[in-house]
């Protein structure tokens, strides 16, 4: 139904100045506002609590965050839009994102990289317990509750997956540095674009993680998501990273399960986290991967795009990186695309990207591969 001239006229008394350029100023026009501004989850989340963090704050992609997993439903008119240009042209009110469920009960055949380039692997997934709003909005006793879901399920998996689990306050400042660059603790939320959004509310209450004793499956909890579930190794085997992973996730999702609960899910958009980015599979699949040529190389950033693929420095996101050599190279795709798919486009473009710098090595040119 179309809004009315008086309608629209009242909205705009509260229609926010959108002075940043982000998705939310592409898409958040008067009508579209107007619709959605008075309009309330049943965790009692607004539309203005999930685009106040694009209104105050400069350099974001998104400029939103979602409150609950209600929020992709009734506050769609705005995020679908939004995903839609994210995810690349994946349109969430017509398609469906892909059932991983068979293709997970088969093996990914992937080799090992040339260890002589690549130095580690690395499988993370975000995942919200369905009820609880997301971290922007909820509120302590709901963290709370989720953090005692969570170790609770952890309680419940096979020994090669669990370990103690370790509350940020419990830690000296030394050890949480040592852990954070050791990539098996979350750096401190409140750093970042996060004091804007809500997510370092309360910081660190209810927040913590878990790792195993062999160093390779780790669980964050109550950091940007309820739940943060990692596989990560030394060395070149991206297909050992990723059944590890995928067996730990299993294990978690069912002993949360059994609890009671489950995640977000919705058959459109797969998981439902609290960045957009994050939907679908959820799942970043990374590789650090040492390329001395290449990463000085002046068309790097051309050929990352082409192979549809992301980096980062050696100590990732919002950190300047302390070893140039060192890519972090990641897929960008997560929603419309199975975990296994991931992998593989993950595996395949650092592959490429080991040929070129063998090219270089042998004093080639590239001009022939970005014909």
């Amino acid at each position: 139904m179309a809004l009315t001239t008086q309608e629209l006229k009242i909205a705009k008394q509260s229609y926010p100045v959108l002075k940043y350029s982000n998705f939310l100023s592409k898409h958040l026009t008067l009508p579209v506002y107007a619709a959605l501004y008075q309009k309330k989850t049943s965790n009692g989340v607004t539309l203005d609590t999930c685009i106040q963090t694009g209104v105050d704050t400069p350099r974001l992609q998104f400029g939103l965050v979602v409150g609950d997993e209600e929020c992709y439903t009734l506050f769609k008119d705005v995020l679908y839009p939004v995903i839609k240009e994210y995810h690349e042209n994946f349109d969430p009110a017509v398609q469906m994102h892909a059932d991983d469920a068979a293709q997970l009960n088969n093996d990914v055949i992937v080799k090992p990289f040339d260890e002589k380039y690549v130095i580690s692997v690395r499988i993370r997934a975000g995942r919200s317990i369905s009820g609880f709003p997301f971290a922007p909005c909820c509120t302590r006793a709901e963290r709370r509750k989720v953090e005692e879901i969570v170790v609770g399920a952890l309680k419940n998996i096979d020994r090669e997956f669990t370990g103690s689990y370790r509350t940020i306050d419990s830690m000296s400042p030394a050890e949480i540095d040592k852990l954070t660059k050791e990539h098996i603790l979350f750096y401190n939320v409140t750093e970042f674009s996060y004091r804007n959004d809500g997510i370092a509310r309360d910081w660190p209450d209810a927040r913590g993680f878990m790792v195993n004793e062999r160093n390779d499956f780790i669980v964050w909890v109550n950091e940007e998501d309820h739940v943060r579930i990692i596989s990560m190794q030394s060395g070149n085997d991206l297909q050992s990273c990723f059944e590890n992973w995928k067996k730990g996730e299993k294990q978690l999702e069912d002993a949360i399960k059994n609890a009671g609960y489950k995640y977000a899910w919705s058959k459109n958009l797969g998981h439902l986290c609290t960045c957009p980015s994050n939907i679908g599979t959820s799942m970043r699949c990374s590789v650090h991967v040492r390329l001395p040529n290449m990463s000085v190389h002046p068309k790097l950033d051309e050929i990352i795009k082409k192979l549809g693929v992301a980096k980062r420095g050696n100590l990732g996101e919002h950190r300047s990186s302390t070893d140039q050599e060192l890519l972090d190279i990641s897929n960008v795709k997560r929603l419309g695309i199975s975990e296994v798919g991931i992998v593989q486009q993950v595996y395949q473009s650092v592959t490429r990207l080991i040929d070129m710098e063998r090219q270089l090595e042998a004093g080639k040119l590239l001009d022939d591969v970005l014909k």
